[in-house]
């Protein structure tokens, strides 16, 4: 350090010749790369720089470049960081300790709310640091340490800046409100905060001297009044070319956050006789406030979005705790919150806010606390809320495009879902799903696609959960509709129609076997689900001028899913069985099965020409044994997992293909020349090579010199 301050010394009694020395200084102080490290290691030769780079700057000398001063603004943002994240952590433990430390802790805020850390000249940063981390990491501490903390907090700050309110339809109580708002600093906001903070922690910790109680009420109130005229004013209020107002307003919004706060710990630990009364009141106004968020002028800020979901989280702890009356009065308001909130356009499925995420897991919160407590109650919330859905919405003048579904319904759709998957209740569900699964029968080809979809990945995530009732409701409705589909010609179904069950119908029923975790619902699933591929294969086969693949194909990924689980070495039913057998017949049947064989595709079209002149075996049975597979990656991949999870029954089946094929060949020689005989003798023999190929004593050439010499 003695070298550097002889340095300064020639750099000051001669600017001119030695100020070049000033970059060399400035490469000894800690590089940004170093600050900005997760945490910064400086050493007593960067601290010996830094001095010296100040003391120069301080003397005003004529410096040609910024790099100086840059190394200095640094170094401040980086200590300042540093401090913060030192109190932070440091506070964190100490709030652990006894009641000793408290007291400790407690002597120093005061300190430094009273100034007496502080010299006029210094910067009051390291102070504010050290209260803001308290106010997150407050200590135990004794009855005596609470009442004086919270007498020098509320006499730090001018009775304007706490306790002035709103009378009710009094404009110019109003105006002069916003005028004394536009004129207040960060800092003392800043302050505000910190202050209602640390009094909400005195309240959580330590019973308050009734004289002090009813102080902190009074300003809670008052601010809580403030706090609703202030969301509810309107643009021409404000002087929107001030280019400091939003950070005015955000730092604002977090005063009214810690005051909300303030007014919910002073509720909380309210016992007097007038309690239900002023819980009752304090309730109301709460959810004025919460319903003023959203419709506000700050309405997309942070900090309004997070004093929405502050306001909320207090009432529901509030109403939980005293059930009764302060519960039936939250449940009440809260329905039209929820539908407000779910209506707003910036609010959708596809981009979700705070504000829904909020009124998501405050409706959670209720229902597992109030369960117990009032049942009743909260039944009539949920079936409340569920019943919006059925509302009729005409589509009637959206003729000739995709018809547009109210964002509201939407979004209520994936509430009540939410909802029944993080509660896990079957009452609940049961409570949701007759709606859902109502307006899911009756959607028909006029139904927009967007409803649709929606309604079936809910319903399905409801199903997952495993509950018997929507389980077997989901399963049945699903089963039926898929099926009504195939009933209908291809050339007069419209192509949204088909869309729903090619698209949507499937990715139901594998939400549903990915899902489902009792084994006795994943038997019977798997049973519906093998069941639902005969009937669908049957259909298929009996139509004309169409393959059935394009149906059997989206199921198969549900299928191998089901079946991931499946010990096929077990006793295993005959029925069971024979639903595998019919699940392969039709695989190869509509060309499903990934090739056995690697064949050059000119070797396959030639191939294929020559044995469909002979009139005997289909191209998709062929492509499907010799290859290129022509159809979806992901259907070929679930049949390598059907078969592999099922290999003694694959067996079977195949046995039983053969023997099938041997009679064909044996007795019904004539009828093979029929049409749909035809089609069936060509599936057999693909069949069979398809599913024994590697596993029965055949090699896959026998396979297709057997198939030539049939054909």
């Amino acid at each position: 350090m003695e070298a550097l301050n002889e340095l300064c010394d020639i750099i000051e009694q001669n600017p001119k010749q030695f100020l070049d020395k000033l970059p060399w200084i400035c490469q000894q102080c800690p590089q940004p790369k170093l600050l900005c490290a997760e945490s910064p290691r400086v050493s007593q030769s960067h601290l010996n720089g830094v001095l010296a780079v100040t003391r120069i700057l301080s003397r005003n000398l004529d410096t040609s470049q910024n790099d100086a001063k840059f190394v200095v603004l640094d170094f401040l943002q980086a200590l300042r960081s540093s401090i913060s994240a030192f109190y932070f952590s440091f506070l964190g433990y100490v709030s652990c300790l006894s009641l000793e430390f408290g007291t400790i802790v407690v002597e120093l805020v005061m300190m430094s709310c009273c100034g007496e850390t502080e010299s006029e000249d210094r910067d009051q940063s390291i102070s504010m640091a050290f209260l803001s981390a308290v106010s997150q990491h407050f200590p135990t501490i004794q009855q005596s340490d609470g009442d004086n903390l919270i007498t020098v907090l509320l006499h730090q700050f001018p009775a304007d800046e706490l306790s002035i309110g709103y009378s009710k339809g009094s404009k110019d109580v109003f105006l002069h409100k916003v005028a004394s708002f536009e004129d207040e600093s960060i800092e003392c906001l800043e302050k505000q905060e910190i202050a209602f903070k640390l009094v909400t922690n005195v309240l959580c910790k330590v019973k308050l001297d009734s004289q002090l109680y009813l102080l902190v009420r009074s300003i809670a109130k008052r601010q809580l009044q403030s706090m609703y005229a202030f969301l509810k004013s309107r643009r021409q209020d404000w002087n929107t070319q001030d280019p400091l107002l939003k950070t005015r307003v955000n730092a604002k919004l977090f005063v009214y956050q810690a005051a909300a706060q303030m007014e919910i710990g002073s509720l909380m630990s309210l016992e007097t006789d007038g309690k239900k009364r002023l819980i009752m009141e304090a309730l109301t106004l709460l959810i004025n406030i919460a319903e003023a968020c959203f419709t506000s002028l700050w309405r997309s800020m942070k900090a309004c979005k997070d004093l929405f979901i502050s306001l909320l989280s207090g009432t529901a702890k509030i109403a939980t705790a005293e059930a009764g009356q302060p519960l039936r009065l939250l449940l009440t308001r809260l329905k039209p919150l929820i539908l407000a909130v779910c209506a707003q356009p910036d609010t959708s499925v596809s981009s979700q806010g705070n504000m829904f995420e909020s009124v998501f897991k405050i409706s959670c919160e209720i229902i597992v606390s109030g369960w117990a407590k009032d049942q009743a109650s909260v039944n009539a919330f949920i079936v409340g809320l569920a019943s919006s859905i059925r509302e009729r919405y005409d589509y009637g003048e959206q003729d000739g495009r995709e018809k547009q579904v109210p964002d509201v319904l939407l979004n209520v759709i994936q509430l009540l879902a939410d909802i029944s998957v993080a509660v896990k209740k079957p009452e609940v569900a049961d409570k949701n799903f007759p709606s859902l699964i109502e307006s899911l029968d009756e959607c028909d080809v006029s139904s927009p696609h967007s409803l649709r979809l929606q309604l079936l990945e809910v319903v399905s995530r409801i199903a997952s959960l495993g509950f018997e009732k929507s389980y077997r409701q989901t399963v049945v409705l699903m089963r039926r509709s898929y099926l009504s589909q195939i009933s209908v010609e291809s050339n007069t179904s419209a192509p949204e129609s088909r869309s729903k069950h090619i698209e949507t119908l499937p990715a139901g029923f594998l939400t549903i076997a990915c899902g489902l975790m009792k084994t006795k619902l994943r038997a019977d699933y798997r049973h519906r689900l093998l069941s639902l591929c005969s009937d669908v294969g049957l259909a298929s086969e009996s139509k004309s001028g169409g393959s059935g693949a394009e149906f059997l194909g989206p199921l198969l990924p549900a299928v191998a899913e089901i079946c991931s689980d499946f010990d096929p070495n077990s006793n295993v039913e005959p029925s069971l069985i024979k639903l595998f057998r019919n699940l392969w017949f039709y695989i190869a049947l509509f060309g499903l099965a990934p090739p056995i064989l690697n064949t050059p595709l000119s070797e396959v079209k030639t191939t294929s020409k020559s044995v469909n002149s002979a009139g005997r075996i289909s191209t998709f049975s062929l492509r499907a044994v010799l290859g290129p597979y022509m159809w979806n990656t992901q259907w070929a991949l679930a049949v390598k997992r059907i078969s592999q999870g099922s290999t003694p029954l694959v067996v079977s089946s195949a046995k039983w293909l053969e023997d099938e094929f041997e009679l064909n060949l044996l007795h019904n020689s004539d009828s093979l020349r029929g049409t749909g005989n035809k089609k069936v003798a060509s599936a057999q023999r693909t069949a069979l090579s398809i599913v024994v190929g590697g596993r029965i004593d055949m090699s896959r050439n026998s396979i297709i010199q057997r198939l030539q010499m049939v054909a």
